[in-house]
């Protein structure tokens, strides 16, 4: 601590200072010294792993421009327009509306609202070197031919002016959790900043920009490396300043804040260093360290914590004891690797004939692996989400029963949560269950309902390293590999599912049935699980990635697995059925899907 006050009264009080001209400058300096001193005390000192590889990677002079710069521009009836910077580089930049007409507007394939007044952001913001200044022009065109109206221009200075004592603003952060690949170093110089690369190759490409005007905030772009097809990576960030001990960034934000991080590529976290230091930092005396792992073989379960918003993983199955904290105040998905396996049924199953229409057999190849919910979604783990419980009926009602009574709207929107497949990107409203659950966890993982095909998939899956069709249970079976008998009690289902045999025709606690080989619970039976695709009587013609027809004509959505009221034709894997998406029904429920 007291190395850390001598640096501050070295850097802030220079050797010809005036007591007695600069009272405003003793009351900033105590002020300042107070919050450096609980800032410097709450720092917890952590042992940064060894292994880490330096190297020469700099960015010496470049800062983002942060996002919410407000620019005006003459009214116009203007459909597109372009963007020209001063030093002649193109850049990508979404004008977002903030008054009222509706015009549609285009730049580089990003489409935004249009007016007179708008807020620019970056797609991906604008590098630009320090102490100098951009113009950033406009020009209206209509059906790509500018129009008679003047240039809006909007200037960008970039000559920093100082902070309170500090010139400059911060360090720059990363980590991870468990260490396969190395460790990346980054320390930040006087508006320099130097990285260091991983010993390995799982961490890479690491730059880190101040953030323009200087807020205390550092962009920190990095790229992750794995030939794991879905991989899944541990990440952890250190900081240290000076000669002080090393500590975890706790104020990071984007790819990488929850410790796990889907997929190979660029990605991006933002540390705000005055949130968790109370100050900003002389970035000659900060620096920071990376430290990332590919965990995709130890990630077979992700674990969501909704008592502290935390991210886990483990190769341990949950535990499905009544009223385990698996089925109340966690979220459970399990992976499910990418494969080919035989959708639908053939005339050698019982009930066949009566739905062969819709149960056509074709093979069917999902070429990215998915997490699937290990339990149906139960009334506890929605309403701490939602903040209300939608089953009415008091024989339904539960804390670890699944959560019925829903709509398709309900949990996806009925805006763009209505688009799909009109957009594949899992797209859901901000205010639907899903879009709320997205929002717990920082939008940093898309939690969603599972495609027609991706259900059959995982409840057919032996779970082999056979990811070939004989790697999944075919026609004639339930999901343990016995028989469909055909018969109403089904004694083979009994163990498998709650269904109109066993005579309760009300919903159990989730989990209490046989799990099939992957150890998901309750594919069977139970409640009725929505899908995301429009229902299509035949769907044989799709056959990689399905995501269902484009459209129909009455727009009704998949339902799957059975429910306590329904006989076992209705439980088997092959069984397909259809709701009204606005529909809120009794044994309606879903399983949720957790997309890479």
């Amino acid at each position: 601590m007291i190395e850390y006050l001598r640096f501050f009264v070295k850097k802030t009080i220079p050797n010809s200072f005036s007591w007695g001209v600069n009272v405003m400058r003793i009351f900033k300096f105590i002020i300042s010294a107070a919050a450096l001193f609980c800032a410097a005390v709450s720092l917890n000192a952590v042992e940064v792993p060894a292994g880490a590889v330096w190297s020469s990677d700099f960015d010496l002079d470049n800062y983002n421009v942060a996002p919410g710069k407000t620019l005006e521009l003459a009214p116009t009836d203007a459909l597109t327009y372009s963007t020209k910077w001063a030093d002649g580089e193109n850049r990508q930049v979404t004008i977002l509306a903030t008054a009222q007409d509706p015009y549609t507007v285009m730049t580089s394939g990003v489409e935004a609202e249009g007016s007179y007044v708008w807020n620019y952001t970056s797609v991906d913001p604008a590098v630009l070197p320090r102490n100098a200044s951009y113009t950033l022009s406009y020009t209206i065109t209509t059906n790509g031919v500018p129009i008679a109206v003047e240039q809006a221009e909007s200037t960008i200075k970039l000559t920093p002016e100082p902070a309170l004592f500090f010139l400059a603003i911060l360090a720059v952060l990363f980590g991870v959790r468990k260490m396969r690949s190395g460790l990346a170093v980054v320390p930040v110089l006087l508006l320099t900043i130097m990285t260091f690369s991983a010993s390995a190759d799982v961490v890479s490409g690491i730059t880190c920009r101040q953030r323009w005007p200087w807020n205390g905030k550092v962009d920190i772009d990095y790229t992750l490396n794995s030939s794991s097809a879905g991989a899944v990576f541990s990440v952890q960030f250190f900081g240290k300043i000076g000669d002080g001990e090393a500590f975890n960034l706790s104020t990071i934000e984007g790819e990488g804040q929850y410790g796990i991080v889907f997929g190979s590529g660029q990605k991006r976290v933002t540390w705000d260093s005055t949130k968790q230091l109370g100050h900003t930092v002389d970035s000659s005396e900060a620096k920071v360290a990376i430290f990332a792992e590919d965990v995709t073989g130890d990630a077979t379960y992700i674990v969501f914590d909704l008592t502290n918003n935390s991210v886990g993983f483990t190769t341990t199955a949950p535990s499905a004891a009544a009223g385990a904290i698996s089925k109340l105040s966690q979220v459970w998905f399990r992976r499910v690797e990418a494969g080919t396996f035989v959708m639908g049924s053939n005339s050698s199953e019982p009930y066949h004939e009566d739905y062969a229409a819709s149960e056509v057999e074709h093979t069917v190849t999902i070429t990215k692996p998915f997490y699937m919910g290990v339990f149906e979604f139960t009334q506890k783990q929605f309403e701490t989400i939602a903040g209300y419980n939608p089953v009415q009926m008091w024989a339904y009602i539960g804390d670890t029963k699944p959560v019925e009574n829903v709509s398709y709207d309900d949990l996806r929107g009925e805006n763009v949560g209505a688009t799909w497949p009109t957009y594949t990107d899992y797209r859901v409203d901000a205010t639907s269950f899903f879009g709320v659950f997205r929002a717990r966890f920082g939008n940093q993982f898309i939690f969603d309902l599972p495609t027609d095909a991706q259900w059959e998939m995982a409840c057919r899956d032996k779970g082999t390293s056979d990811r070939t069709t004989s790697g999944f249970w075919g026609s004639g079976v339930w999901n343990d590999g016995s028989a469909i008998l055909g018969t109403n009690p089904d004694a083979n289902l009994d163990n498998l599912a709650n269904y109109d045999g066993d005579s309760s025709v009300v919903p159990h606690e989730v989990g209490t049935k046989t799990p099939n080989f992957i150890g998901l619970y309750d594919m069977h039976g139970n409640v009725d699980e929505m899908c995301l695709d429009i229902w299509a009587q035949d769907i044989s013609s799709y056959t990689v990635d399905p995501v269902g027809p484009a459209s129909a004509w009455n727009l009704f959505r998949v339902i799957r697995s059975g429910d306590c009221t329904t006989d076992p034709d209705a439980c088997r894997a092959a069984y397909r059925s259809f709701i009204t998406p606005s529909n809120r029904l009794t044994q309606d429920g879903f399983r949720a899907v957790l997309i890479p």
